[in-house]
């Protein structure tokens, strides 16, 4: 009789310690990924080319006044089949961690084409804590994202 219940007591040992010793874990979504395409006033790309991909930038000023341009390990030029051929990918840590608006230069061949201003709030749910955009301006314009549902397209004149 001893050794049939062995096994039972056995397994509901180990039962309530992986119940006991497991805590629940909480899901995470990763952070979110927002991408900006670049085009002409008559909708053409911006960018033709990776070397002309790669001279778009953002540059801000910091609290001391001095100029940063944003790396490109945070804003980068990537290839697509879309009408746009290159997309921006913006990096989390440009959105920021709080939800005071974050003002960047545009640059061109290190010329200023315009600004682009970005709004983000924190979500609270229980698997999501990033800053989320909740506006983008370009040039003091509201910028909607587009019909994809991933990129905001942004009109540089000039």
């Amino acid at each position: 009789m001893q050794t049939r219940l062995l096994p039972v007591v056995a397994f509901a040992s180990m039962a309530v310690l992986m119940l006991i010793s497991c805590e629940r874990r909480e899901c995470t979504n990763p952070p979110p990924q927002y991408q900006f395409a670049f085009v002409t006033p008559q909708g053409q790309p911006l960018a033709a080319d990776s070397l002309q991909a790669k001279t778009m930038r953002l540059a801000y000023t910091s609290t001391s006044g001095a100029k940063i341009v944003v790396p490109q390990t945070q804003f980068r030029p990537v290839p697509t089949n879309t009408p746009y051929r290159y997309v921006y990918q913006l990096s989390h840590e440009l959105i920021g961690s709080d939800a005071h608006p974050r003002q960047y230069a545009i640059e061109l061949n290190e010329q200023p084409v315009g600004t682009l201003q970005l709004t983000a709030q924190q979500r609270n749910t229980k698997c999501d804590k990033w800053m989320h955009l909740t506006e983008v301006q370009a040039n003091q314009k509201a910028v909607s994202i587009g019909a994809d549902n991933v990129t905001y397209q942004i009109t540089i004149e000039r």
